[in-house]
């Protein structure tokens, strides 16, 4: 019997997938995005369906597996999908999957659980390891791990490989065990006559102290139990001790730094504002001017003020003044253009200042300080002892190490900052060095106690039943039990080699410091912003390292959401929520040469061409964790700087030129590609997350008939999108599905309708050996006979029409790539290119031979907006149009489709519907054009509205209704309506919820009219 396709490579719940990739946006505390910063992290919703349906079998299949079709009938039938699309395996699978991807199913045990035991079903009892070659922030390896499959992470970026270790990898091996600090063992233990020494500093405010204190931690990771013990679940323990070892290291700077920031009028500073100086370029004035963007320090309503500059001679000074500055007068820096002189007026070239940088000569001049009163920010004129101070600061360590050269998203090195060290002030490497270094101790100290708790008597002293609870759970490794807190006294091994003692323990806690020092680095830096609203952004504002004219420097010590104490507390908040024992791995490795077991699922998110350059940007990163964790993996941190050569991404600054690196990313790929199909396994479809940027204009064929390229008529095809079809097609893949991820929450029209989906995610099955070559005859037949009945599936699975070219893909490379070859007359490959051409071709026509099955009236409007939208027109050209769709503009108008005077037509527009007006059961000429529109206006009052006229729709019409919307994007996209286009996605984007309260509606009873006006 063949094996049934899994669900991933049949429908998926797009929808439900999307709203929770999207609201991860908006999701901070505890999400692993807090725990260290990587670009472009896939959602972990998105990458928790993709596997979970990658493993299941499509329970409507004929050859699904009896015992899991079973398991999906007993799911709750009661969710919006059984009511709204009937009561199948399938739709009951699919709610479950809709619960499954929301942020809150992390940390729901009974959903995981389940999850895991449909998995369990449906792999009979052996789910395969997992494999990311390209794991980058880890939200693959990490969702793999939380469905109980062995998850295995690798990446050649060692920054990544940390990330991975530090979510998946650490958590599970010290899973269970109580803190080893002596203020949280105080529970464990009774106080001890002498408390330990390092528990008692300055630094912290009451408040801090009781935020970092363990009753903060998540209802259920520290509680009472059963028998009066302590519990610890999952890595709450070792989030603890991340809390106390980070509180400690801030008392112990404070005594050694804490004069370079000093309080200001009785209040503590938040942060300095400066602003970057170069020499006028005028003769005549020869001083340093500020470069500053705005003068305006804060917007918020009662308090806005800004820095007035004032000038005495050939000096300039700032004064904090209530208000908002000058129009016309905010800044100094010109967009585009440069800067002016605040003295003389005259115009400073970026090309001046750019020399001036080089040779060393750009300075920085106070701006204000800002303080932290009982009432909030408050803002003080520059003072000169605030700057001998700031000047006083000597680093006893600067990071070695060159941005790279030529690289546009480090942006510093053109302006003369060339080193690493150049991006930090005196005083922010001095704060960063001493906390690094400060890791080192806190390492020792843990460790100290690590080896104190595990040789604490379990018998003696009133210790509790934690210790024996915690050395007896199943998911500690052999030998890791012991005494105390779980560990084993003779397991001296580094964290690097597996070791769970005392030894590996403190290394394990000084990982997550190293963490916060990264953390601290993104704002302790002169690339951040002062926000008007009175924070900080930090430095990847965007994939980029970007030059900063004015910028903040922070108060490490202040209660600020930038400080060393927010920054410990992020990563520890979100390592209490890894609570998974399930085996994983983290390895720095190379994706063409890595070798795994035989069965292994993989599912990646190689890089992206040349959109981002991952090792480039983690520079800045890895500068510190390299200084805190060289000792802990030497391996890891084996060069100065992360290693560039191989990585794939297209990068022309890398290469003699955009073709040759075009050459080594394609080629990469292939091998990565090939590599990857010597063991992938073939029960389950590889998935691959690809993103775009890059777009070259190219002929591509306008229709399936007719010559291969019709001058005038051009695509766009993004060329990584290309490459990494051919590369997967010549590795020996087929294409099976192509989904839309779509994880932004877009604003503005265009925007909304014309960004493509943050991601497209390609399954692929390995190619039979023995696959047969065609010609493209027979190619252009298969995408006739087969890809109209996989766009009309895609429609009923709620792809939106913004993403439908795209999702077309799938099934279109699907008949391309499962041939060997497919020839040309002359027998040479039709390219991906020229197929990729022919899909869009077909998706064309498809969707237009659709008109055929619409009423003359609509066939005749959609040709007359086909034309000019909602303009008006020539009578008789409308007229011959009318004619040759078997009706006449009279017809259209009586219709209410079309206005027709002084010889002049156009088409209605639904802006123009007197809102609750229409009622389709009193229209004797009701059409699918007005049917549409109408539900478009209505929906403008609520999905509810919208469903309550779908009800009262005939049935032909409301049946027509969404095929129509995605045949009128279509036209707009090629026009180029963005505004029209958007009303039409939106109708199908909202179109299962308006199916859904209809069939809600029908069942209850209700009356269509209940509804009907707004």
């Amino acid at each position: 019997m063949p094996a049934a396709r899994k669900l991933i490579e049949v429908a998926l719940p797009l929808d439900a997938i999307n709203q929770a990739s999207a609201r991860e946006k908006s999701i901070r505390h505890g999400h692993p995005s807090t725990l260290h910063l990587w670009w472009a992290r896939r959602p972990l919703a998105a990458a928790r369906a993709v596997i979970f349906t990658s493993l299941v079998d499509d329970p409507d299949d004929p050859n699904a597996l009896p015992a899991f079709v079973a398991a999906c009938e007993a799911l709750p039938g009661d969710g919006p999908n059984v009511k709204a699309k009937g009561d199948s395996p399938r739709m009951r699978l699919f709610d479950f999957i809709e619960r499954l991807v929301t942020w809150e199913a992390t940390t729901d045990e009974k959903i995981m659980g389940q999850a895991r035991e449909l998995i369990q079903i449906a792999t009979e009892g052996k789910p395969p390891p997992l494999l990311d070659p390209f794991a980058g922030g880890g939200s693959i390896p990490l969702e793999a791990q939380r469905l109980g499959l062995e998850a295995h992470a690798s990446d050649l970026n060692p920054v990544a490989v940390m990330i991975n270790k530090a979510m998946i990898e650490i958590p599970p091996r010290f899973a269970n065990r109580p803190p080893v600090n002596p203020r949280d063992r105080a529970d464990l233990f009774p106080p001890t006559p002498n408390p330990s020494p390092h528990e008692e500093g300055r630094g912290l405010t009451a408040d801090e102290r009781a935020e970092t204190s363990s009753p903060s931690l998540p209802v259920g990771a520290r509680g009472r139990g059963m028998g009066g013990e302590n519990t610890w679940k999952g890595a709450a323990g070792l989030a603890a001790d991340v809390r106390y070892y980070g509180e400690w290291m801030r008392e112990q700077a404070f005594e050694r730094i804490g004069h370079l920031y000093p309080k200001h009028k009785g209040e503590t500073v938040i942060a300095w504002l400066w602003a970057r100086t170069v020499i006028s370029p005028n003769p005549a004035v020869n001083a340093p001017v500020p470069l500053v963007s705005s003068f305006a320090l804060s917007k918020k309503k009662g308090r806005k003020c800004w820095a007035k500059p004032v000038i005495e001679g050939k000096s300039v000074r700032f004064e904090i003044t209530p208000g908002e500055p000058p129009k016309g007068q905010d800044g100094t820096m010109i967009r585009r253009q440069g800067a002016r002189c605040i003295i003389s007026g005259t115009p400073i070239t970026f090309d001046y200042i750019k020399q001036e940088s080089k040779a060393g000569r750009l300075g920085a001049t106070l701006l204000a300080i800002v303080t932290e009163g009982k009432r909030g920010r408050n803002y003080h004129n520059p003072a000169s002892e605030h700057v001998q101070i700031a000047e006083s600061a000597v680093p006893a360590w600067r990071p070695v190490g060159e941005m790279e050269e030529g690289n546009q998203n480090v942006r510093g090195r053109m302006w003369g900052l060339r080193d690493f060290a150049d991006l930090f002030t005196p005083r922010q490497l001095t704060a960063l060095t001493t906390f690094s270094d400060l890791v080192h101790e806190a390492r020792e100290l843990a460790t100290a106690d690590a080896l104190a708790a595990m040789t604490t008597p379990q018998d003696e002293g009133g210790a509790s039943n934690a210790a024996s609870s915690a050395q007896d759970s199943p998911s500690l490794p052999v030998g890791a039990r012991g005494r105390g807190m779980g560990g084993a006294l003779d397991d001296d091994r580094p964290l690097r080699d597996g070791g769970s003692g005392a030894r590996a323990y403190g290394e394990a806690v000084s990982v997550y410091l190293a963490f916060a020092v990264d953390k601290a680095a993104n704002y302790w830096t002169t690339p951040v912003t002062w926000m008007q609203r009175g924070t900080v952004g930090q430095i990847f504002q965007r994939q980029a390292i970007a030059m900063v004219w004015d910028y903040p420097e922070i108060n490490p010590f202040a209660s600020f959401h930038c400080s060393w104490f927010e920054n410990y507390g992020w990563v520890a908040k979100t390592l209490e929520t890894f609570n998974l024992t399930t085996f994983a791995c983290a390895t720095l490795a190379d994706a063409m040469a890595i070798r795994t077991r035989s069965d292994t699922i993989v599912s990646t998110d190689p890089p992206y061409y040349d959109n981002i350059g991952y090792a480039d940007l983690s520079d800045f990163y890895y500068i510190w964790l390299r200084k805190t964790l060289r000792n802990i993996y030497p391996d890891e941190f084996s060069t100065l700087l992360v290693p560039k050569a191989s990585e794939l991404i297209a990068s022309a600054h890398r290469h003699d030129s955009k073709h040759a690196a075009k050459d080594f990313f394609e080629g990469g790929m292939k091998e990565t590609f090939t590599n990857l199909r010597r063991f992938v396994s073939h029960d389950y479809p590889l998935t691959v997350y690809y993103a775009f940027k890059q777009q070259d204009a190219g002929f591509m064929t306008p229709h399936l008939q007719g010559p291969t390229r019709r001058e005038g008529e051009k695509r766009l095809a993004s060329t990584g999108w290309e490459t990494m079809l051919t590369s997967l097609i010549q590795s020996g893949f087929t294409i099976a599905g192509t989904w839309p991820m779509r994880t932004e929450r877009p604003t503005g029209l265009k925007a909304r309708n014309n960004a493509l989906a943050s991601s497209i995610v390609l399954v692929c099955r390995p190619r039979p050996a023995d696959a047969p070559a065609t010609s493209r005859r027979r190619f252009l037949a298969a995408l006739r006979a087969e890809l109209p009945a996989a766009i009309a599936k895609m429609k009923t699975g709620s792809v939106a029409p913004v993403d439908m070219a795209q999702a077309t893909i799938g099934p279109g490379m699907a008949i391309y790539s499962r041939y060997r070859a497919v020839l040309e007359a002359d027998g040479t490959p039709l390219s991906v290119r020229a197929a990729l051409g022919f899909i869009n071709a077909a998706l064309d026509e498809a969707l237009e031979e659709q008109d055929a099955l619409l009423d003359p009236e609509t066939r005749f409007a959609v040709g007359w907006f086909d034309e000019g939208g909602f303009k008006a027109g020539d009578f008789g050209r409308a007229d011959v149009l009318a004619r040759g769709k078997n009706t006449s503009v009279e017809s259209a108008a009586l219709a209410g489709v079309v206005e027709a005077e002084a010889g002049k037509v156009r088409l209605i527009h639904w802006r123009e519907y007197d809102p609750g007006a229409y009622d389709p059961r009193r229209d004797k000429r009701a059409t699918a054009w007005e049917g549409t529109h109408h539900l478009i206006e209505r929906l403008q009052h609520g999905e509810e509205r919208a469903a309550a006229l779908y009800n009262a729709l005939p049935d032909d019409v409301a049946e027509s209704a969404r095929d129509l919307a995605y045949r009128l994007y279509h036209v707009c996209e090629r026009n180029g309506w963005a505004e029209d286009a958007l009303d039409y996605n939106t109708l199908v984007s909202s179109w299962s919820e308006i199916s859904r309260l209809a069939a809600s509606a029908r069942a209850h009873g209700e009356q269509a009219e209940m509804a009907l006006d707004p």
